[in-house]
């Protein structure tokens, strides 16, 4: 649930958030994966359709799933490759595991020196 709100709340602030981690959410599903669709999908669609205001409001974008998060896994990649062609800074990870604290913990060791540079 904290996934979802990160990508929820820290995209609706972009005053107040500039950097958005979202481990294991917030992006995919738990039913089947649907790649193709996830730049359909609020909030990525907008994000992706003006990448010049995305770059200037959102500095960093990490999105990461356990390796065992099968819905999460095609979307996430997808979505940052998106960001990526477009010059935004985002980044994919993801870890053996499923929606654990073990996963998480790896992707805090992971982002941690991004935000404290």
């Amino acid at each position: 649930m904290g996934a979802f709100q990160s990508v929820q709340i820290g995209i609706a602030h972009p005053e107040l958030f500039h950097y958005v981690l979202s481990y294991s959410g917030g992006f995919g599903g738990i039913g089947p994966a649907t790649p193709g669709e996830i730049e359909e999908q609020f909030p990525w669609k907008e994000l992706l359709a003006n990448p010049e205001q995305t770059k200037k409001n959102l500095r960093s974008l990490l999105l990461g799933a356990g390796q065992q998060e099968t819905s999460m896994l095609p979307p996430g990649k997808r979505l940052v490759k998106l960001f990526k062609e477009k010059g935004i800074n985002a980044a994919w990870a993801d870890y053996p595991g499923g929606n654990v604290f073990s996963v998480w913990r790896n992707h805090l060791y992971f982002t941690a020196p991004m935000l404290f540079r």
